[in-house]
């Protein structure tokens, strides 16, 4: 099991440069983010590892369907095992929230118990304690997950 988790080293605190950011839809950074794009500019800047593939396809629809589908392209790709699941997060495991079986927002996890995300509602990056993590609309955080990639760059801490 090892073997699919390359070590690199993830620096504490890669978040605080992050949370105040603008959420925007289809934003990837560096000045602005939607859930996905924060996923892709992290895992890039602290992994070296491209996961810009995973949102393939046209986003069309209303602004809520849009937000949706990017969480749903993470689904998908945990489903095609391009994802793995972990028993326990891990700094920058992606974490897939759901509103009763559907997968709806997406974020990181960061040390000391941190969910960091781009909130549409608050329109900015957050960070919000894993523990107590639910949406008024009652979604979840479900799983954590980690890319099945086995070359990664190493970022110097």
């Amino acid at each position: 099991m090892a073997g699919l988790f390359p070590f690199f080293c993830v620096p504490v605190g890669w978040q605080s440069g992050l949370i105040g950011s603008p959420w925007e839809l289809d934003a990837a950074g560096p000045d602005a983010f939607d859930c996905w794009g924060l996923v892709e500019h992290v895992w890039a800047e602290q992994a070296g590892l491209d996961l810009s593939p995973f949102r393939a396809g046209e986003v069309s629809g209303e602004l809520r369907a849009r937000h949706k589908q990017v969480a749903v392209w993470t689904a998908d790709a945990v489903d095609a095992q391009r994802f793995i699941a972990l028993a326990q997060p891990r700094p920058l495991a992606i974490g897939i929230v759901r509103h009763k079986r559907f997968p709806v927002h997406v974020g990181l996890y960061a040390e000391g118990g941190l969910f960091v995300h781009a909130c549409q509602d608050s329109g900015q990056v957050r960070q919000d304690r894993v523990s107590n993590y639910r949406t008024a609309k009652g979604s979840r955080l479900t799983g954590w997950y980690w890319p099945a990639a086995t070359t990664l760059r190493v970022k110097a801490a």
